[in-house]
């Protein structure tokens, strides 16, 4: 389909900035031992121009719930040791449903490390 743009190339995403989980995560169990809230950030690269930038029709894209929802659900009820495996884990599985696409995952603690007055945080691009 030609799109209004003509044949410039226009890079687009679907950026999900801040989707807060309750993970049990820690490299001690007693870290481990009760839910931390985890921020996860999700961009997806469309390969081309998505259908719904002209239809403005929701089943031309990417919904942004069911990409929360599908985050929610691959660390509902799981434990990890590291926020590096989390974003692996994440990345994987986005990935088998996503092929045509290029990911950025990031994940973020809130660790209590005497004297971190932000955060910590690991991201996979590609």
């Amino acid at each position: 389909m030609q799109h209004r743009s003509g044949n410039k190339k226009l890079n687009c995403a679907v950026i999900v900035f801040g989707y807060a989980v309750l993970v049990k995560v820690g490299v001690g169990e007693e870290e481990r031992s009760a839910p931390q809230k985890l921020l996860v950030d999700i961009k997806l690269h469309y390969p081309e121009l998505p259908l719904g930038c002209e239809s403005d029709d929701i089943t031309d894209v990417i919904c942004y719930d069911q990409l929360c929802s599908k985050v929610h659900a691959l660390l509902l009820g799981k434990e990890f040791k590291l926020i590096e495996h989390i974003a692996f884990y994440i990345y994987n599985n986005l990935k088998s449903c996503y092929l045509n696409y290029s990911f950025n995952i990031k994940v973020t603690k809130f660790p209590s490390i005497k004297n971190l007055e932000g955060y910590t945080a690991f991201e996979i691009t590609e």
